[in-house]
């Protein structure tokens, strides 16, 4: 510890200045000087709660008029530069002039017009001015405002509408998120996640490519970032700026519930498609042949994300990632010959056939995964599936096995030298499993927010259940220890 602040009294103050896990040692002496000691490893976890988490965790749920974060003075000054993005699911249609995220002095932020209609409000701008995109009902929707000296521009999806016009500087202030400035008939009712605010005009490059990605990973998209609030901090109404200290709060009846929305930590490319041939996307590691006749013509953005979706087709072995690719060009194009998804940091073990594609639309957060087809043959950590897929459209993908846990062997294998142990789904609604290489035997503890053990068991085969079913939804964090060492730890999602 950084301090503590007396070694024999009963409840001593201690502050920790590093996150991870600490032991904690008692030590008793009795009246004759003889003592005894009791350590307990890994007693204390730390988990830095301000820090951009790479999964989407938790969302903000409002239900009526007052529910809405409120920020702080965001000590933007005046600008005629500045970007908002966020991921929303509307639930129904909201009323007009609904904000999303909207600045409490001068009119200035994203919102609704009646409808659904994205909108805007700015100094020099025109609030009446419609942009022809309708973020749709009960279904997550990526959404931004983008601000120069001389236009607006909303985005629903990476799809841009601009009003040209000279606009004048706003004085950013304190901020409503879900709220036009917490008037009452203008408040947001769904969920909201993933809220960032720049003091900068955002590209259109910049709004795809970072469209399905957390604020993390090799492309931060954090450059002149002024907030980021992700949610994820359960159980108080606080809600923690990831990148500054502009430290948000939850109103009335606003709520945090698990979240869906198809983002993560990951890699994304962004490439002009034209016609037909091989067309790589080497962040991503994807490559896409389209047939001859091919008529699709644009932009192609393919985020492979870093973890699993927020539900699975079925509880067996998977690659521990998902792929969604965006089309900003031709909606219909023929056939693609050819998909080759390179699993993110493992090596792939087993039999092709058993390794088969799930698709569902790219953003959907709902269990309607459809099974596509089987791999045709796999290359240092690459599936490769072919014109038998039947693809003529883009979705999220998803790799998992056509066998159970039980069955490893002709299974995917997750193992690779940075993933000794994997654990998968997360979140889930309760039964987890464990999937592990180079160890004859795992402890595994799971231990609440509090710190408070909740679980506990011996793992002596790879595939092996861990049940939370009995436990409240939330986030807990676990342990694997193998010969009283701590060999591997994260955070779980009960959902």
């Amino acid at each position: 510890p950084a301090y503590v602040s007396s070694l024999t009294d009963r409840n001593p103050r201690v502050v920790f200045d590093t996150e991870g896990s600490y032991d904690v040692t008692l030590t008793v002496t009795d009246g004759d000087g003889n003592t005894d000691s009791k350590t307990v490893e890994d007693m204390i976890t730390l988990d830095n709660q301000c820090s951009p988490d790479p999964f989407p965790g938790f969302a903000m749920e409002t239900f009526e008029s007052g529910d809405y974060a409120s920020t702080p003075n965001m000590n933007i000054g005046e600008t005629n530069h500045f970007s908002v993005s966020a991921w929303v699911k509307p639930d129904g249609i909201q009323p007009e002039y609904t904000g999303i995220v909207f600045n409490d002095g001068v009119s200035a932020g994203l919102n609704f017009r009646p409808g659904n209609a994205l909108a805007y409000h700015w100094p020099g701008g025109a609030w009446w001015w419609d942009s022809g995109l309708v973020v749709e009902e009960d279904v997550w929707s990526h959404v931004a405002l983008v601000v120069t000296p001389d236009s607006v521009t909303v985005y629903l999806n990476g799809v841009g509408s601009s009003h040209v016009t000279a606009i004048d500087p706003a004085l950013i202030e304190s901020m409503k998120i879900g709220s036009y400035k917490g008037w009452g008939g203008r408040n947001y009712k769904g969920l909201i996640d993933e809220v960032s605010i720049w003091n900068k005009s955002l590209t259109q490059n910049e709004i795809r490519e970072l469209r399905h990605l957390t604020r993390t990973g090799d492309i931060p998209y954090t450059d002149e970032i002024v907030s980021y609030y992700q949610f994820n901090v359960e159980g108080i109404t606080a809600v923690n700026d990831k990148i500054g200290t502009n430290h948000a709060v939850l109103n009335s009846g606003a709520t945090k519930v698990v979240s869906g929305a198809p983002v993560g930590e990951g890699n994304s490319d962004r490439v002009y498609v034209i016609g037909a041939g091989e067309v790589e996307f080497p962040n991503s590691e994807t490559t896409l042949v389209f047939a001859d006749g091919t008529a699709i013509e644009g932009e192609v953005v393919v985020s492979r994300i870093h973890l699993e979706p927020n539900v699975l087709p079925t509880d067996n072995p998977n690659t521990g990632n998902y792929w969604i690719i965006n089309n900003y060009g031709t909606e219909t194009f023929e056939i693609i010959e050819t998909l080759n998804f390179k699993v993110h940091d493992a090596s792939p073990e087993g039999l092709p056939e058993n390794a088969l594609l799930y698709v569902r639309s790219e953003n959907e957060d709902a269990d309607v995964w459809e099974e596509s087809c089987a791999a045709v043959d796999f290359d240092g950590g690459t599936f490769n599936y072919d014109a038998d897929c039947e693809m003529t459209n883009f979705s999220q993908f998803f790799i998992e096995s056509s066998v159970n846990g039980d069955d490893i062997v002709t299974a995917i294998d997750e193992s690779s030298d940075n993933a000794l142990i994997q654990l998968y789904p997360n979140p889930s609604t309760g039964v987890f499993f464990v999937a592990f290489r180079d160890f004859d035997v795992l402890d595994v503890e799971v231990v609440d927010n509090s710190g408070q053990l909740v679980y506990s068991n011996k793992l002596t085969v790879s595939g092996q259940q861990v049940d939370l079913s009995n436990l409240a939804d939330g986030v807990y964090f676990y342990r694997f220890i193998n010969n009283n060492q701590k060999v591997g730890a994260g955070k779980i999602i009960k959902q």
